[in-house]
């Protein structure tokens, strides 16, 4: 992250990439190196092609990390009073500021219902509980139509948000179909759907945080070498060489970081 963070700020003064207002991303860049950038989108909104905008969840992941070992550590004894807390501590935040979008989707308590979700399954698969045994023991069927109808609420999810009151609840939903899904393809020893027997997933799974980090980064750095080609003003080049070429570089950056850093 920190090495994202230094190379950002060289390329954002170089003369190759001219990638917008110097001052601004420098600005921008201060508040990167302190996990705090999702404040920042919540309070001055997204900054225009800026490489760092996708930056603002691992800042909501990371004070995530800082905090909840302290809560753990306080409620060492009551961790469900404290999952139960944090979830309706969530719920009221959203519901209190319904009608304030940037509030809803970037800031972190606003979000932490996901972690909180995420932590009852780690707690669940560590304690080897029963009744997530017995969760993923259900027939094929049950675990298929599980997964369709999470993708038909995926689906027509831009028209389920017209009914606002759903947009309280929409994060916590999401995040239990997703903890599910999780279980169901690591956890299960019946699993349908086990992308860790791909060999590419397993490796893809390890450079993950470099591919978040890097890809927009790559996606400026591709948009530079390819302005240069007819075809990339195509319909053909936007669409197919476009993204082949960011991936490549995307993947690139991410080895070579995972590899030496």
């Amino acid at each position: 992250y920190y090495l994202f963070l230094t190379c950002t700020y060289f390329l954002i003064n170089s003369e190759f990439l001219h990638i917008g207002a110097r001052s601004s991303l420098t600005s921008e860049l201060d508040w990167c190196w302190l996990y705090l950038y999702n404040f920042k989108v919540t309070l001055s909104g997204w900054s225009h092609n800026s490489p760092l905008n996708h930056l603002w969840s691992l800042a909501v992941e990371e004070q995530f990390y800082f905090v909840w070992p302290w809560l753990l550590k306080l409620f060492r004894k009551q961790f469900w009073f404290l999952i139960i807390t944090v979830l309706i501590t969530s719920l009221i935040f959203r519901l209190t500021h319904l009608y304030r979008d940037k509030i809803i989707y970037f800031h972190s308590l606003s979000i932490i219902s996901d972690f909180a979700v995420g932590a009852v399954l780690a707690w669940l698969s560590m304690f080897k509980n029963e009744w997530l045994r017995s969760l993923l023991k259900l027939k094929k069927l049950y675990k298929v139509a599980i997964m369709f109808s999470f993708l038909i609420l995926m689906f027509f999810r831009i028209d389920v948000l017209q009914f606002k009151l759903y947009e309280v609840g929409d994060r916590l939903i999401t995040s239990i179909f997703f903890a599910w899904f999780i279980a169901e393809s690591c956890i299960s020893n019946e699993s349908i759907i086990n992308p860790g027997k791909i060999p590419a997933f397993n490796y893809f799974g390890k450079i993950s945080y470099g591919l978040y980090c890097y890809h927009a980064f790559a996606l400026v750095i591709a948009n530079k070498l390819l302005s240069q080609i007819s075809i990339y003003k195509s319909a053909m080049g936007f669409m197919v060489i476009l993204p082949i070429v960011v991936f490549g570089i995307t993947l690139i950056l991410s080895s070579v970081s995972y590899r030496f850093f």
